[in-house]
């Protein structure tokens, strides 16, 4: 082998060597702390406020007239199969409310479409009676038993109404993750679960008012704002309202 052959060889393995380094420390970048664009950012925080506190609501109206007279107008309790039931999903996420929104006792039990409903409530011989079964995903309820007198099959006509189907904030959920921002480890936590940077901060800002304040920017610092519109549910699933969000990141 020639002696220059010997320093080409040299120079080729020390060029590869040197590639390999300079291509190891550009992937590692040790040191280095990522920059987000704002609306990055922001899509975090959003993509993690909804969620969390947003729930899919489900109302099934319960339309019930009495048929036989004399009927004396009081509560009652009534149970009846329902073949075909419009909602697919564990008995635990439904509530009963009456037409006055008020929460009624009431347990619903069996699986799929074949559902056996028990409940208690008002029944008035003068006008039809209107009941919501309530379908809230995330929304664990407990059922009760509604231990009310009975009244025989014969005295009313039932029927089953078409589901209407909405979403929107929960008005508890929120009203948690208030809560939750009110510590700092709190904040943290939700900087975690959200996948949010840990060296990057928010605010979150519910009608105007700060929701979430464990942060606060400089003078010289940048702030990127976002805003959407939704709707809030309340805890019967029933009243819906419009409810501003606006979120700051920095």
């Amino acid at each position: 082998m020639k002696k220059g052959e010997s320093h080409a060889d040299w120079a080729i393995s020390m060029g590869i060597f040197l590639v390999a380094v300079m291509s190891v420390l550009m992937f590692l970048r040790p040191g280095f702390t990522p920059e987000y664009k704002q609306d990055v950012l922001s899509s975090i925080i959003e993509e993690g406020i909804k969620n969390d506190i947003r729930v899919n609501v489900e109302k099934i109206p319960i339309y019930i007239d009495i048929i036989v007279e004399p009927f004396e107008s009081k509560k009652y309790s009534l149970e009846f199969p329902v073949t075909n039931f419009p909602v697919d999903d564990s008995n635990e996420y439904f509530k009963m409310v009456n037409d006055q929104n008020e929460i009624i006792d009431f347990s619903i039990t069996g699986m799929e479409k074949n559902r056996n409903i028990a409940f208690a409530g008002y029944l008035s011989s003068n006008s039809l009676n209107i009941f919501y079964i309530i379908h809230m995903t995330k929304i664990s309820v407990t059922n009760t038993d509604p231990g009310e007198q009975s009244i025989a099959d014969s005295s009313y006509d039932l029927i089953i109404g078409t589901v209407a189907r909405n979403s929107g904030v929960y008005s508890l959920l929120l009203e948690d993750l208030e809560n939750t921002c009110k510590t700092s480890e709190g904040y943290k936590s939700l900087k975690e679960k959200w996948g949010y940077p840990p060296n990057k901060e928010f605010e979150i800002y519910v009608d105007g008012n700060k929701i979430c304040n464990q942060a606060e920017p400089s003078t010289n610092v940048d702030i990127f704002v976002k805003e959407w519109k939704d709707v809030i549910v309340d805890n019967t699933g029933i009243d819906y309202k419009t409810v501003q969000f606006n979120i700051r990141t920095w």
